[in-house]
Formats: structure tokens, C-alpha cells, sequence
């Protein structure tokens, strides 16, 4: 079903808060949150299994939204998301970022969010947030010329251009900046940390769950470090290397001296 197609099926879907997921990326507290993407595709999980591991993230991890490119993932995540209702840690937002054809199923699905290109700046009427998948700062003049200046941004972390892309988001937009997961070194964490010294308010951990035993406790290791109190060295250091737009040197991380080795790198270093 093409994007532009959708309305008419947006008409008969249940109520979604479409600020439930902009509110929990970006409090007003300023605090910076971190998202984890679920890619399950190697590793196919029972219904239950998803369900589990999507109460575990929620209770265990600290995670501000689970993010899936996967309608059928998606929609497991969705159910057992709902049944959180009257609990605390209350319900996560849970966002698309698969195909844009597949968009219509995922917010029937439940999805509190969508991710689309530039290309589909009609779409804006989906009942839900959407965040603007943008690699140039072409992109966001692109999303802001189309009325969208104001929206949320998603934008790669570890792209060459990321400082300049940055930097052309409106101020009163806001912007989630994706980094990968398990990265040698920890890397993530570091990388992380000089974007949050240098302004980022909301991160995404692509590929933090994959269907294996390590999902939870990584997440809970990367939120951990993503998101602890920094000391002022590393501020510093990270807020000069950030202004320079070296957002992809190493150096400054504070888990240097504590390197994890996760069972999913090294099979990954093997093949």
C-alpha cells in the first residue's frame, strides 16, 4: 500500500497518542533517553518469547522507546506494550522504521511512531509522530521547505556529514541520532557520550536486540553507559571534539579500562 494511499485506512484505526512517542524521546526534564531497535531476522523468536523480551526491556533496561523494522515484531511488541497500562514502568512507545509500504500495517499494528524519507513529506497525516529520515543537510531544508521544520529528525551518528546535518535541523525541531551497537571498544558509548556533550537529547541503539540470550543485559549495559553522570573532563573533551565535528574519533570514553567482550561480537569477528 503506497504511503500516500493511507488515509482512508487511518480513518477507521484506533486512537494513537501521536505525542506519546516525542515526549518520551525528548522530557522536559532534557535528560538524554536511548531507544533500542529490536532485529530479530536471523534469529526467529515465538510470540512469547517477544513478549518477554519486549516486558524486560521495559522493566529492566531504562529504555525510552523500542523501535522495530519489522511490522510482524512490531505488532507482538505493540500487544504486550499495551499490557503495561496501569503499571510503572508504564507502556514505551513503540516506532516503525521499515518499509514505507508497509507503513499502514504498522500503525494499525500499534506503532506509535514512523520512520520515512523526505520523499514521503505527504505522509504527515498518518495519526502518529514521524520522524524524517534525513543524510544531508539538503534533506532537512527539503522536510522544513515541505512544512515539517518543526518535526523530529532522525539522523545517522556515524555518517561523515553528521555535524553539518546537525547543524541545519531547526532549532525547534528536535533530532535522534542513531549509533550501532556493540561496536569495538565500546565504542558506541563513547560516541554516544560526544553526542550528548555536544547537545544530542535522544539516542537509538540500531541492532541493540537481536533475539539472542545477551538482549537485555546488553541494552541494560549500553543505557547504563550511555546515560551516567559524566565528569567534567569528559564533557569538556567531548564538547571540543563534537564542536570540531570529530563525532567519530575515539577517545574520552569512561569505560575504556572496562572493555566487554560480548559473545555476539566475537562470533561476528569469526565469521
Amino acid at each position: 500500500m503506497r504511503v500516500l494511499g493511507l488515509l482512508g485506512l487511518i480513518a477507521r484505526l484506533p486512537f494513537v497518542d501521536a505525542a506519546a512517542a516525542r515526549g518520551a524521546l525528548f522530557p522536559r526534564s532534557g535528560a538524554l533517553t536511548v531507544a533500542a531497535e529490536l532485529r530479530l531476522g536471523a534469529n526467529a523468536l515465538t510470540s512469547a518469547e517477544i513478549a518477554l523480551l519486549s516486558m524486560k526491556l521495559r522493566r529492566e533496561c531504562n529504555v525510552a522507546a523500542l523501535w522495530s523494522d519489522a511490522v510482524p515484531t512490531l505488532a507482538e511488541v505493540c500487544k504486550e506494550q499495551a499490557t503495561a497500562a496501569t503499571d510503572f514502568p508504564g507502556p514505551l512507545p513503540v516506532v516503525f522504521a521499515g518499509a514505507a509500504s508497509e507503513v499502514g500495517m504498522a500503525v494499525a499494528a500499534g506503532a506509535s511512531a514512523v520512520v520515512l524519507a523526505p520523499a514521503n513529506v505527504a505522509a504527515e497525516a498518518l495519526g502518529v509522530d514521524v520522524l524524517w529520515r534525513v543524510s544531508s543537510a539538503a534533506e532537512v531544508a527539503a522536510v522544513a521547505d515541505a512544512g515539517h521544520g518543526s518535526g523530529t529528525f532522525l539522523v545517522d551518528g556515524e555518517g561523515a556529514d553528521v555535524g553539518d546535518i546537525l547543524g541545519a535541523i531547526p532549532p525547534e525541531a528536535a533530532a535522534v541520532v542513531a549509533i550501532s551497537a556493540m561496536q569495538a571498544d565500546n565504542e558506541e558509548v563513547s560516541l554516544g557520550r560526544r553526542l550528548a556533550a555536544a547537545g544530542c537529547r535522544s539516542l537509538l541503539v540500531r541492532g541493540a536486540c537481536v533475539g539472542d540470550d545477551e538482549d537485555v543485559a546488553y541494552t541494560r549495559f549500553v543505557v547504563g553507559g550511555l546515560t551516567s553522570k559524566m565528569s567534567s573532563k569528559f564533557k569538556i573533551d567531548g564538547a571540543t571534539g563534537a564542536a570540531n565535528g570529530h563525532f567519530g574519533t575515539s577517545g574520552g570514553s569512561l569505560l575504556r579500562d572496562s572493555k566487554t567482550n560480548w559473545r555476539r561480537q566475537r562470533e561476528r569477528t569469526m565469521t
